[in-house]
């Protein structure tokens, strides 16, 4: 007669086959929802994904609460890149236990990956707090999102918190490319040593090397690299951008012709497609590829759909900024021919220059973050994605 201890050995020991007809074999009914978990984990290291799936969640249906069902359903859509799944189950497991630092972290990467990155900071503080062994990635992983943002003002005391607890390629290369972004060339030149210290075959040192030579004014040597990797969407994004810079517009445009189909579902590549059309004038395109931008990765008011030019009459807007101080204020101007359309727009800005904006406009209250996350409003809109709107009626104020 078959028994779970048994069972559990021939998986350890990589039987497999014999670990499956044991499971079939076993006959206790009330224990039918670990037969169903243990048959998961063994079609998993068969890498069978789809019975894998199956069968863990044949033995949830028995069970809703069975804990190693929920945690190995998190690695099959991690596996799977089931983002929406992955999110649903680090929430199962962080209401079994909130206290549990890895089921915390998880439940922030869970946010990361659906784009949900104010909650996901929340979650990997958490983590901070708790001391564990996640702490490190979770300061890396923070420092990752304010980059993506922009931000690394921001981004570079988490990376220096991370190095504290332990130095290791990944968040010393992430160190090494916020100190670019911050044109900082003593620090950069620092960090561009640990990194290549580290390993120096790392694809995402190889990634920075070329930035840095750019930094450092190196542009041919920067040119070499990039055109070693072009067929990477971020090397060649990189490279793009380069050759329009400099004048080489020929070889640009080759590129793009020669690798469109290749990168064409990188968002990257869109941001950067719809920076190049607004400066060659083709703003109808430029506006579209605009909504690919990294800053719009953002999850204020998630639950509010998002306007689409449907008619506002009697409905309320938020629009927020989520950019920088000049975008807001450069961009503003866009609220006006929304007011004609709506009486009910809420404006959110940046604390700080709150103040700047007039209190009594027709159809308009201004608010901050803090001060509207509680309200409820039909429609949401990002302060830069307005602009595709209304950029072609004149605007006199």
């Amino acid at each position: 007669m078959a028994n779970l201890k048994d069972i559990a050995e021939n998986i350890k020991k990589n039987n497999l086959d014999q670990a499956l007809n044991l499971c079939d074999l076993y006959d206790d009914i009330n224990n039918q929802h670990i037969i169903y978990n243990f048959k998961g984990v063994i079609y998993l290291i068969k890498e069978n994904l789809e019975l894998s799936e199956e069968n863990f969640l044949k033995s949830l249906k028995i069970n809703p609460k069975f804990e190693d069902a929920i945690k190995n359903l998190y690695l099959i859509y991690l596996r799977k890149k089931n983002f929406i799944n992955l999110l649903l189950y680090s929430k199962k497991l962080i209401q079994i236990d909130k206290f549990n630092h890895q089921y915390n972290f998880q439940l922030a990467y869970a946010l990361e990956l659906n784009n949900n990155l104010n909650e996901a900071i929340k979650y990997y503080k958490i983590c901070i707090n708790f001391n564990s062994e996640d702490k490190k990635k979770a300061l890396n992983n923070i420092g990752s999102i304010y980059l993506r943002r922009n931000k690394p003002k921001i981004s570079i005391n988490y990376f220096l918190q991370a190095i504290e607890l332990g130095e290791d390629r990944i968040i010393i290369n992430n160190t090494l490319n916020c100190y670019i972004k911050l044109r900082d060339i003593q620090k950069a030149d620092l960090y561009f040593i640990k990194a290549k210290n580290l390993d120096k075959d790392f694809i995402e040192f190889i990634f920075n090397k070329a930035e840095y030579l750019i930094l450092k004014n190196q542009i041919n040597d920067a040119i070499d690299i990039l055109e070693n990797y072009k067929d990477k969407p971020k090397f060649l994004i990189i490279l793009l951008k380069l050759y329009f810079n400099i004048g080489q517009n020929n070889k640009a445009n080759k590129l793009l012709l020669q690798f469109k189909n290749q990168i064409k579902d990188d968002p990257e590549f869109y941001n950067f497609l719809g920076i190049r059309c607004l400066n060659e004038g083709n703003f109808d395109d430029g506006w579209k590829y605009y909504e690919y931008r990294n800053s719009k990765l953002v999850d204020f008011f998630k639950d509010t759909k998002e306007w689409s030019d449907e008619k506002l009459d009697g409905k309320s807007i938020v629009v927020f900024n989520e950019q920088g101080l000049g975008d807001t204020l450069q961009f503003s101007k866009y609220l006006i021919p929304l007011s004609k359309k709506t009486n009910k727009i809420t404006f959110v800005v940046q604390e700080n220059i709150k103040n700047l904006f007039k209190k009594d406009i027709k159809n308009l209250s201004i608010e901050t973050v803090e001060t509207s996350k509680d309200k409820r409003y039909d429609y949401k809109i990002a302060l830069g994605s307005l602009i595709k709107f209304f950029y072609k009626k004149k605007n006199r104020i």
